[in-house]
Parts: structure tokens; sequence; C-alpha cells
């Protein structure tokens, strides 16, 4: 935003394109992974003592199917087993996007770190 309050064009046409994706035909399965409940491998990892980061923001996970091949898969008109197969797909998306932030500082405290990952100076808080 910019300080007059206005949205960037940018993030009218994103907003737009989410919107679109996340109601449209192709849409097979939506996931919205809440900010700190999932991470991600910060890229400057190699500078700092600590390589995974808590997300600080929500993300969606879209998954789309062509028209083509909405019978060939997974399809609720198709398979009896749909429910549960997006069931357990969804588990196992949340497993990978899961923090892994916590258990490495747990890990650094065992060896003595107490570095918090945010730069070499700061200790870790419990």
């Amino acid at each position: 935003r910019y300080d007059s309050g206005e949205e960037s064009i940018i993030h009218q046409f994103a907003k737009r394109s989410f919107q679109l994706l996340s109601r449209g035909e192709f849409l097979a399965k939506k996931v919205d992974l809440k900010r700190g409940e999932h991470g991600y491998v910060e890229g400057s990892q190699h500078l700092r003592p600590t390589m995974f980061k808590k997300s600080q923001y929500d993300t969606s996970v879209i998954v789309l199917q062509s028209r083509r091949n909405t019978g060939k898969g997974v399809s609720a008109a198709d398979d009896d087993n749909f429910d549960v197969f997006w069931d357990e797909w969804e588990i196992g998306l949340r497993k990978a996007f899961r923090s892994q932030h916590e258990e490495e500082l747990g890990e650094r405290r065992k060896k003595g770190d107490t570095r918090d990952g945010n730069d070499n100076s700061q200790t870790i808080h419990d």
C-alpha cells in the first residue's frame, strides 16, 4: 500500500488473480496455512546460525486440475476415496510445510549455542 491508503496496481492484480484461482472451475483443492504454523528455509541461511524460519504471512496452496484430466485422477465424481485422498494429501502437505525453526533452536541449545539465528549477537529466549 502507498501512504495514501490506495492499493498498488500490482496488489490489485495479484488479489484478483488469487480470487480467480481460489474459486475457479479448475480448483481441485485449496489449503490455507496460517502464519507461524508453517516455515521455510531462508535464502541467506549460509550467513546465519539457523537455517529455518517461521513464516510471518499466511500462505495458500492451490491445486488446479484441467477439464481433460478431471476424470482420470482423483475426482469426486469417479472415486469413492476422494475425501480420504485429499485428507491424507493435506496432512502430508502440512507436515512438509511445518516449521522446523523450534526444533533447530532446540538442537542448538543442546550443543550450547545460544544464538537465536537472527544475528550472531542475540541469545535464544525461552
